[in-house]
């Protein structure tokens, strides 16, 4: 896959990621490195509010890869914040 084309579908994953209700997280990171497959990887990075947005972001982010006829290894290395409470324990969103 060239370059240019990577750069594209990468740009689209992070809309994706930002405006699918599924995922719906501003700020997260995308990436493409070397990899076994022809396109290499797409690594997904930053921090996502909820477990369920979490598993949202391999789903949305193939789709995308799947779009463009794209044979990529997608990498979810995103991160389910914690939010502390006011009493001072910490409950994941």
């Amino acid at each position: 896959m060239s370059e240019p084309t990577t750069d594209h579908m990468m740009m689209r994953i992070s809309d994706a990621l930002a405006m699918d209700d599924r995922v719906g997280e501003l700020g997260l990171q995308v990436h493409a490195e070397p990899g076994p497959t022809a396109c290499g990887r797409i690594i997904v990075t930053g921090h996502v509010s909820t477990p369920a947005r979490y598993d949202a972001v391999t789903a949305v982010a193939e789709e995308v890869v799947r779009e463009h006829g794209a044979d990529c290894e997608v990498v979810n290395a995103t991160e389910v914040s914690v939010v502390a409470r006011p009493d001072g324990g910490g409950e994941r969103v």
